[in-house]
């Protein structure tokens, strides 16, 4: 067994006396893990060095124009915004049946009609290869 009484007493000592893990681990010959763990398991208080510069940098007193509170900057766009597109009223095909999604069998035109809750479905027979009927298509591939 690694961690034998003796070890454990070099590893209290070492420990208190403020030794890096990486110089304990090279002393009794094992991983810093494995001594980081044991010091853990262990329950041993350690003290963790802190730099100069860390230390002077909390310390240092905050400036008046740093506590300042500056008013937010507007958001620079790197592009102009595009301007709203135009909604155009869809037409809606000539003889569509109006049945609701439930009621759609897979040879029924997949053109909604509508919006929101009153959604209805065209429900013509719909063209080999598409989602809809021949009228609908020509709205769906409409040229601009």
């Amino acid at each position: 067994m690694f961690w034998t009484d003796e070890r454990i007493q070099e590893l209290t000592r070492m420990t208190r006396e403020g030794k890096v893990f990486r110089e304990i681990a090279e002393i009794l010959g094992c991983t810093r893990n494995a001594v980081i763990g044991k010091v853990h398991r262990l329950g041993l208080h350690v003290q963790v060095p802190v730099s100069k510069k860390a230390t002077a940098r909390r310390r240092a007193p905050l400036n008046a124009a740093k506590i300042k509170a500056k008013a937010p900057e507007p958001p620079r766009f790197k592009y102009k915004p595009r301007e709203p597109s135009v909604v155009v009223d869809m037409p809606t095909p000539n003889k569509h049946r109006g049945l609701g999604l439930l009621d759609l069998e897979p040879h029924h035109c997949r053109f909604p009609i509508g919006q929101g809750a009153d959604i209805t479905f065209c429900g013509q027979q719909k063209l080999h290869g598409y989602s809809w009927c021949g009228p609908c298509k020509e709205i769906v591939f409409r040229d601009e």
